[in-house]
């Protein structure tokens, strides 16, 4: 039931409204599990699965705050197992079968 204000990207991005935001919710907290295995937040998760992709040798991360990038070493110095790779690819198909990409920001499309 969260609300945003006018302005905010995420007041106009699919992924924020219902029914999609509980979906992208929900994959979020069972992904929260995975990275508790090792003691990592969902965004070190995120950036960590990103780098043990096969030919990725680097993650651009963008940060709004200190703490924010601070954050973002944390996934540094560890991988994600084979079989995890696989558990996160299916946990987030399965919870959110159709995507949403940035395409809704396309030209003519983002309403400030």
């Amino acid at each position: 039931d969260e609300t945003f204000k006018a302005g905010d990207i995420r007041f106009i991005d699919p992924k924020f409204q219902t029914p999609r935001f509980s979906q992208y919710a929900d994959c979020a907290r069972t992904l929260m599990q995975i990275a508790n295995r090792h003691g990592k937040t969902v965004g070190q998760l995120a950036i960590r699965w990103c780098l043990d992709q096969p030919g990725v040798t680097v993650a651009l991360c963008g940060a709004r705050r200190p703490n924010q990038i601070e954050e973002s070493v944390g996934a540094a110095g560890w991988s994600l197992a084979q079989g995890e790779l696989h558990e996160i690819e299916r946990v987030v198909s399965e919870a959110i079968p159709e995507p949403i990409g940035p395409e809704f920001l396309g030209p003519g499309r983002r309403k400030n």
